[in-house]
Order: structure tokens, then sequence, then C-alpha cells
């Protein structure tokens, strides 16, 4: 990435500035800062016309725009945490469908950049995309079959675009928005004949269910969190469907569909309560919620976060730490009642490196098992300590997040670390 981002970042600083006010110890901090993302494929070569989506910390969808000829966008944000999705056709996109993307961190009258590499889609011959409009900003345009779903979101323009989806006969096309009715498309899709103006009729209504609750706070004090409706096909945010509680909560006109709720994405210093998932009959039946023309009621336990020592970014920022070595050591601080602990890493679109969670028995109560073998209570291990063969290296110049679960006696996980943090980027010494 170039760095003409951080000159015009650090003209606005100059500008109006007298040659006494360079020396001034008071710089005003703006509220806007930028983004650069520049796209490569795994050549190194600029991607063109690839879609760049921004996410805020809720994964709620902000912007998006197409890179230029040498596959690059630049973004003017609001200081905070983001994420970014990158979709382009013929490629993977990054994260893949259903990953978690790494956060970035974006301060005011700073510049930050980010090089997300693509790879190309083995499958792309067999390939298609369908394009259209959606009648408001920031819809969630889902097309699915029986077997897989794939979404975007709208631009300013209430424009879509969708990349990549195998050709088919069996497809329905449809949006989610809060506040708003979309009729489910019956969709063909052939891989000569992109589909380029298929719009979807997204109305307004004042006649669609709240969602009440309350969250309780389980071994540790009352705080804030937030209750956030999502599509699980896809991880995806219902747009609108975001609130924030410290006892009950509403959230009005939620459109019809099958979602799941989710407590405490943001770093709070809670998580869901994993014991308290698996004793209301796992994930699907604790989060699930079908939407139909009824007010629904939804409940959670949340519980305090598993707190990481090192290396890892602070609970107020996700700029990455970096460490300066391909071996780490994980360290985090002692969980009450855990007996044992599994620790995972990933990659920048959110796939699996190392260790996590094997997971077997009912889904009424699942048994947690560390997947790199038992570690007792220690609360520090080394990256692949237990030399498994099909571990990958950690390489220079890349970004990983890393994450504990904490483990009781019975093979019961009681906790994790947060969403937003074990940030890592390894520099190795030149």
């Amino acid at each position: 990435m170039k760095n003409l981002l951080h000159v015009a970042v650090l003209s606005l600083f100059l500008m109006g500035c007298g040659d006494d006010d360079l020396y001034k110890t008071s710089i005003p901090i703006l509220e806007e800062g930028v983004l650069g993302v520049q796209i490569l494929d795994t050549d190194g070569v600029e991607v063109d016309g690839a879609r760049i989506s921004i996410f805020d910390d809720n994964n709620v969808f902000v912007t998006s725009a197409f890179t230029d000829s040498i596959g690059e966008r630049s973004f003017e944000l609001q200081e905070g945490v983001y994420t970014i999705k990158v979709a382009a056709q013929g490629y993977i996109p990054s994260p893949v469908q259903g990953g978690i993307a790494i956060p970035v961190q974006i301060n005011g009258g700073e510049a930050t950049d980010r090089s997300i590499p693509l790879t190309f889609d083995p499958n792309a011959a067999n390939t298609t995309y369908i394009q259209g409009n959606a009648n408001i900003r920031g819809n969630l345009v889902v097309i699915s079959d029986d077997a897989n779903a794939y979404s975007t979101f709208t631009d300013s323009n209430g424009n879509y675009y969708l990349y990549n989806i195998p050709a088919g006969s069996n497809y329905k096309l449809t949006s989610y928005h809060t506040g708003y009715e979309t009729d489910l498309l019956d969709v063909s899709l052939s891989v000569d004949t992109p589909i380029l103006d298929k719009n979807i009729n997204a109305r307004q209504s004042s006649a669609l269910p709240e969602l009440t609750g309350s969250v309780t706070f389980l071994a540790t004090k009352n705080g804030t969190v937030d209750i956030t409706v999502t599509l699980p096909e896809t991880g995806d945010v219902i747009p609108g469907a975001v609130t924030y509680t410290s006892g009950t909560y509403t959230m009005n006109d939620l459109p019809k569909g099958q979602f799941k709720v989710w407590a405490t994405y943001n770093n709070d210093g809670y998580v869901m309560d994993p014991d308290w998932i698996a004793k209301n009959g796992g994930e699907d039946s604790a989060l699930g919620l079908v939407v139909n023309s009824s007010n629904l009621t939804k409940n959670f336990s949340v519980t305090g976060a598993v707190e990481l020592v090192s290396p890892t970014n602070s609970l107020d920022e996700v700029t990455p730490k970096v460490i300066s070595t391909t071996t780490p050591t994980f360290e985090w601080k002692a969980y009450s009642s855990a007996q044992d602990y599994a620790v995972e890493v990933t990659d920048i679109d959110g796939n699996l490196v190392w260790g996590g969670v094997e997971w077997s028995g009912d889904e009424a109560a699942p048994i947690a098992t560390p997947k790199h073998g038992s570690i007792g209570s220690v609360t520090s291990i080394k990256y692949n300590f237990d030399n498994n063969p099909e571990t990958p290296s950690l390489e220079d110049g890349q970004l990983y997040k890393w994450s504990v679960t904490a483990i009781n006696t019975g093979n019961t996980a009681i906790s994790t670390s947060e969403n937003q943090v074990g940030i890592i980027k390894v520099e190795l010494p030149q």
C-alpha cells in the first residue's frame, strides 16, 4: 500500500495552521480517520473492481466501494472499530462465508492501511453473478438453495452484487431489514448469462413483530451488553436489529425469517455463558428465533470473560499486537472453576490454524475437549506445543487471532475470551 494516504491526512493538520501552530502542544483530534485498503491476488497483482464492504464492531454494515485500477480504495470513517469484507467474481471472498474478519482500529486524524489477499476460486468457471436493486441502503440481500446461502449488503443507492454463485435452478432471492417486508423470488442462474437487473421489492411495514427479553449476569457484576439478531446461514447481522441493555430490552419491527440472537459481541468484559447455552438445548435452541407475525421473547445469561494477558491488543482498541516470533507463548489469567483450557489460533479469514475445542456428546450436554490435548490448570502455553505435523508455521507479515475457552471438571465449557482480543501480527526482525 502506498503512503499517499498518510500524506493526505497529515495535510489536513497542516492546512489552516500558521507557522506558530506547528509548535503548539495541543493538536486537534479529528473525529474521522482514513482507512486505505489494497486488494492483491496470490501473485501480488492488484485486483480491479473488487467490492470492499466495511462493518462496525457489531458487524453492522457501514459502507462499500469498488477498488480502482491499482486495487485500492480509501474510506473516511468515524473513529472506532471496523471489519473488512471483500468479494470479486472469480475469487474466494475474504473472509470466507461465515468466517470472522479480524478487526481494524480507526483513530481520528490518522491513516490506517490494510492489504488483503484474494485467492483464485478453482470453481470460478462454474459460477456466475447476480446484481440488482433492493430499494434501500444497507439492505441484507441473500440468495440460497437447499445447500448454500450467499449474502451481501446494498450500497448507498440500494444496489447489490452477489458473486461466485454456482449455476442452478432452485434459488430463492430475498432481503432483510427491520421495518421492511420482502417476498421470496425464484431465480435460475446460468454460467453463460449473468443476471444484471434482478430487483427486490423491499416494502416498509408498520405491522411487524417485536422481540423483548432480559439478560442475567452470572457470577459477575452487572453491566451493559449488546443484543444482535443474525442470519445463521451467513452470520450477517440483520440491519437495524442491534440494541444495548443492562437488564431488559425491546427490539421493534423484525422482518420475518429464521434467525439467531446473540448477546455481548463487543469487548465489554462479558461473554455468553457456554454452560447456559448447553443447558438450554444447545446453540440452535438457546439462540434460535423464528419470526412470523407474533411478538417474541428471548432471554440470555452472560458471564465474565477469560482475560488474555499476552500477546494481545487492549480491550479499548483492536490495533494488532506485533510479535517478533512465529512460535509465540500465549498467556491468560486463571478463570474460576476452570480445570482445563483450550487455545485456538485463526487466520485473517477466520480459518482455524491450530488448537480449538473438540465437541462430542449430544447437543443438550456437549463435552468440550482441547484439540491440542489437556493442559490442566496452567495459564501459559507455546504455539503448537503438541508438535502437530499438520499445523502450519505462522507467517511473517500476517495477522492472526488467538482465544481461550475455559473448561471445568465435567468437561463443560464455562467461559471464553472476548471476541475482539488476541489480535496479533507477526513481524520478524530483518
